[in-house]
């Protein structure tokens, strides 16, 4: 994990340590499956693939936004969003960031790929919602 340390912000200085692909990719699966769940309890409602879409959205802009900051999966591996400045993502950016997923997706994965080489460890969505994915441990203050 690369560190990084913020500066310029509202918050105290601390060290932040950017979340890695794999511990991204398991909290993927784990929303996955809730995502999963909660489409099929509305699909009698909602036709697929809106019921998915629908589910996704609100669960994942709902959680982004919300206190944690972070999907249940997210929290599970350690891990939360927030904005370039340490802060939190109101719900309009957490679903803009959510939406972009879906260009991340159709451009073959390039969206998603290019999170390899780049230095805050963001995807395509992350970059176009000023929002970087870090450890939990990245939200205390450094004593030094």
């Amino acid at each position: 994990m690369e560190q990084t340390t913020l500066s310029g912000s509202i918050f105290p200085k601390r060290i932040i340590t950017h979340a890695n692909v794999w511990e991204r990719f398991a909290a993927l699966l784990i929303d996955g499956l809730i995502v999963l769940m909660m489409s099929i309890i509305i699909s009698s409602q909602i036709p697929f693939p809106y019921n998915w879409i629908f589910a996704a959205w609100l669960y994942e802009a709902t959680q982004v936004s919300g206190n944690y900051q972070a999907t249940i999966g997210q929290r599970t591996m350690g891990i939360k969003v927030s904005n370039i400045r340490g802060g939190q993502l109101d719900f309009i950016t957490a679903s803009l960031r959510h939406f972009c997923k879906y260009i991340s997706l159709f451009t073959a994965l390039s969206g998603y790929l290019i999170i390899i080489l780049d230095k805050r460890k963001q995807c395509l969505h992350d970059k176009i919602a000023q929002a970087v994915v870090v450890t939990d441990e990245s939200f205390h203050a450094t004593t030094h």
